[in-house]
């Protein structure tokens, strides 16, 4: 992980955010279809 070291701090925190967003959404998926 050391391209993250060199990310903003705020960049780190939407790259997470959007990263759990997308497995939230992918296990939803596989629940509902």
């Amino acid at each position: 992980m050391d391209w993250c070291s060199g990310l903003s701090p705020v960049l780190q925190g939407l790259v997470a955010t959007l990263f759990t967003w997308f497995i939230t959404a992918l296990g939803a998926s596989l629940v509902f279809f």
